[in-house]
């Protein structure tokens, strides 16, 4: 059952990445004469692409399955699901990765903790706001070696360098 779902959700996702398949083509040729043509498919841009799975993934409809049919409820009773309808549809709510839920494989974000630069903290800070989680962000340093030369022969020298660096904790 969970393989019908499995390939009904790949397919749909296929079929938006075929639907954003657009033909381009350039000309070739002596002063810009179109003597031969080029032309392939192009993606539209990733991001087009993921703003439409995710229109699609918002409106899913939740079905039942039944003697083999998929069934969804509409105004207090079933109703089957044709194959015209063109929705993504779930049997079960995905779980919430905020919390921690150890049969899905998810640790949750309480404790979770992030390291790197500017950008990627205020990222992190993102995550542990939209689980309702505040967040506590420590600057560190660490010696590291840098700018390094290799010497004549057989040896490397290095100088030691101090980087900052930030931990951000989901709190």
């Amino acid at each position: 059952m969970s393989e019908f779902f499995f390939v009904c959700d790949l397919k749909r996702r296929l079929d938006v990445v075929r639907a954003s398949l657009r033909k381009v083509c350039k000309c070739h040729g002596v002063t810009g004469g179109c003597n031969l043509k080029t032309c392939w498919k192009q993606l539209a841009p990733f991001n087009v692409i993921g703003s439409e799975l995710k229109r699609k993934y918002s409106s899913a409809v939740r079905v039942s399955f039944l003697n083999n049919k998929l069934h969804k409820r509409d105004n207090k009773r079933d109703r089957l699901v044709t194959k015209k309808e063109k929705k993504l549809v779930y049997l079960d709510s995905s779980p919430d990765y905020c919390v921690r839920n150890a049969t899905a494989g998810s640790p949750g974000m309480l404790g979770r903790t992030c390291q790197g630069e500017n950008s990627s903290s205020e990222e992190c800070r993102s995550l542990c706001n939209s689980c309702n989680l505040r967040h506590r962000t420590v600057e560190h340093k660490k010696q590291v070696k840098c700018r390094c030369k290799f010497v004549w022969c057989c040896t490397v020298k290095c100088k030691v360098c101090t980087v900052k660096f930030s931990l951000t904790t989901c709190v």
